[in-house]
């Protein structure tokens, strides 16, 4: 719902994940968000916890 405030940029890279491979919300949010016009955004299927095991950042600026 808060997408377009949070996120400005319809072309900044959005990852998003989910609890695991089986959770059905972050396929459903990358559906939302590429509705909305963001055009480029990827669902990391593996789930937060593999993101995380392989030291991901959970956000980032755009520039860094």
């Amino acid at each position: 719902d808060r997408a377009e405030q949070v996120i400005p940029d319809i072309d900044l890279e959005i990852i998003v994940n989910c609890a695991g491979p089986d959770c059905p919300a972050s396929p459903q949010a990358e559906e939302t968000l590429t509705e909305m016009g963001y055009t480029d955004v990827y669902d990391f299927e593996d789930g937060i916890t593999r993101w995380l095991n392989a030291d991901y950042a959970l956000s980032r600026e755009k520039d860094q």
